[in-house]
């Protein structure tokens, strides 16, 4: 799903919730791909405008109140929030309710869970 997002033209965002565990994940990811950029906050992402960045990683400061719709968007959610408002906050960076009016694709969505059994994994499930 990645790659095929990425090869037609798509976007991702990661949204990781903590400011390190997003310094983390950037720095893992920008071995293997050099178009990812880090969200910090203080200014606007070049992931917007530029065809030079196809993966933006967000933290808690990338949820709100900003602007990342396209029309080909995947939501990869490293860290799940516990409140449904908070999710939906971030998919709202990606897409708005009338998007689907102006041919813009639903926003995928994909969520990291660890291999064993706990709390997240239940939150996962009960979310699908």
């Amino acid at each position: 799903m990645i790659r095929y997002c990425i090869h037609h033209d798509g976007k991702i965002v990661v949204f990781c919730g903590d400011k390190n565990v997003a310094d983390n994940v950037y720095k893992f990811i920008k071995q293997e791909l050099p178009s990812v950029e880090r969200h910090t906050g203080d200014k606007l992402p070049a992931f917007n405008t530029s065809s030079l960045y196809n993966v933006l990683i967000c933290d808690q400061s990338g949820e709100d109140g900003l602007n990342l719709q396209g029309k080909h968007r995947l939501a990869i959610h490293y860290s799940l929030p516990r409140t449904v408002m908070r999710i939906e906050q971030r998919i709202g960076r990606l897409n708005r309710y009338s998007a689907s009016i102006t041919g813009v694709l639903p926003v995928e969505n994909l969520i990291l869970t660890p291999n064993r059994e706990g709390f997240y994994n239940y939150w996962a499930k009960l979310l699908k």
